[in-house]
């Protein structure tokens, strides 16, 4: 079941951000947020969570105090329907979810299936439309913030980190790209190629589990992922891609307590971390190689998903 929040008044109007099943993302006004709406001067750094639930949207106000109106109601935490809509801040935001009948003044329609029709099949719309925007996320190098201007847009950027040999400004921009899944998947598969084949259990495990929640990012498979994280030493390499997609999304703590949200750039920064570890342990002759293999296969799997 996939969530579509569309944006129908204020500052981002037109604005869509898509959630898969199983996924939790954030929306505010700062980068701190998955998802930001800088011109709201209204809405919080870090406005609300919604989340693809079992009982269907579920938003949570994490604005400390401006709050979140459902039908003109405030409310602190709401399962919202189709076709419903909400405030937070300046901003208006119709519901449409996939599969749900369309919930309008307490009657049932039959929702429109055209709504997402175009729509990709996993991941978030509201992805960065320049290289500026990637990059507002992390520190770049001095030699690669000279390359940069407004306008470029993220493909060429990187082809152009890569031709001038910035490659640890390269595999950091890709993994601050690539959705949460698919930079996920990226690290799974350089670590494949990294590390001794067949792989000690220790090491498989935490790779599985991080290839099974990127390719359905549910609850159940982050927290599986977080479980198999635990179990290795920090010097392990794959626990890292484990420790990136636990930390994708949903809480850091314990269900049954209040819910701490991970950093929306703690995936990249994991990820990061692996391919740089990872070629820092190989044979420094082969480093110029190994960099070019791993953007090579995040670059293959980058046209893959935008032909799909």
């Amino acid at each position: 079941m996939r969530i579509i929040l569309e944006v129908t008044d204020g500052p981002s109007q037109g604005m869509k951000i898509v959630v898969a099943s199983g996924q939790t993302v954030q929306v505010g006004r700062t980068r701190w947020a998955d998802y930001a709406i800088p011109d709201d001067e209204a809405m919080a750094d870090v406005h609300f969570a919604v989340a693809s639930a079992a009982d269907g949207c579920r938003i949570r106000d994490l604005s400390d105090g401006r709050g979140i109106a459902v039908d003109g109601n405030n409310v602190a935490e709401s399962v919202v329907r189709n076709g419903n809509q909400f405030t937070a801040g300046e901003t208006n935001f119709a519901v449409h979810i996939e599969g749900q009948s369309l919930s309008v003044s307490g009657s049932e329609a039959t929702a429109d299936s055209e709504t997402t029709a175009n729509e990709p099949e996993l991941g978030l719309v509201a992805v960065p439309n320049t290289a500026a925007d990637v990059c507002g996320h992390f520190d770049l190098s001095d030699e690669a913030q000279v390359l940069l201007d407004d306008t470029m847009e993220p493909q060429a950027f990187l082809d152009r980190l890569c031709l001038e040999e910035l490659f640890p400004d390269a595999v950091r921009f890709l993994a601050f790209w690539l959705p949460k899944p698919d930079c996920v998947a990226w690290g799974c598969r350089c670590m494949r190629t990294t590390l001794d084949d067949p792989l000690p259990g220790e090491q498989e495990l935490p790779i599985q589990k991080a290839e099974a929640w990127a390719a359905d990012p549910t609850e159940e498979n982050r927290r599986a992922a977080e479980a198999a994280a635990e179990a290795t030493d920090p010097s392990e390499l794959a626990g890292w891609v484990a420790r990136a997609a636990f930390w994708s999304g949903g809480s850091l703590v314990a269900d049954e307590m209040a819910a701490v949200p991970p950093h929306e750039s703690l995936t990249a920064q994991a990820i990061t971390g692996a391919l740089m570890m990872a070629v820092a342990q190989g044979d420094p002759a082969e480093t110029t190689d190994r960099y070019r293999t791993f953007l090579a296969e995040g670059q293959r799997s980058n046209a893959e998903r935008e032909g799909a």
